[in-house]
């Protein structure tokens, strides 16, 4: 829990809260609402667990170093001026979006290639009991 790779579980758990918008994999993209949240929440004094256990997040799921990242990403962001602009998980998202479509083609050939062995296998095993049955 909380390191790496989500499983099914803690994607349905973070998926419940409304701060959540998507989920991939490892990557958890939060609502621009909750950044700025966040943000104003920490510089008010409140620490950076606090601020997603308030939130409703389950500590243990996201774990304390996917939390500390997400503070000192959007401490940066808003100190830079670049907090509630969306582009990077835009482009994160699409470039997947990319990727699925090329595994989803690469699926394809190999299921065609499957089938194709298949019907060779097939044909092998009817050869083999016609000789089998000749001798």
């Amino acid at each position: 829990m909380g390191r790496g790779m989500l499983t099914g579980d803690e994607i349905r758990i973070l998926m419940e809260n409304p701060y959540v918008e998507a989920i991939n994999g490892s990557r958890i993209v939060y609502s621009e609402e909750f950044k700025r949240l966040f943000v104003k929440e920490y510089f008010e004094g409140k620490k950076p667990m606090r601020i997603f256990q308030d939130a409703g997040f389950d500590v243990k799921v996201l774990g304390s170093k996917r939390i500390e990242r997400c503070s000192a990403r959007w401490r940066e962001a808003n100190a830079s001026g670049t907090l509630g602009r969306k582009h990077a998980d835009n482009d994160f998202f699409e470039k997947n979006e990319n990727e699925k479509q090329m595994m989803r083609r690469t699926i394809e050939e190999q299921q065609q290639e499957i089938d194709q062995l298949k019907e060779k296998i097939e044909h092998l095993s009817e050869v083999v009991q016609e000789l089998q049955a000749a001798n």
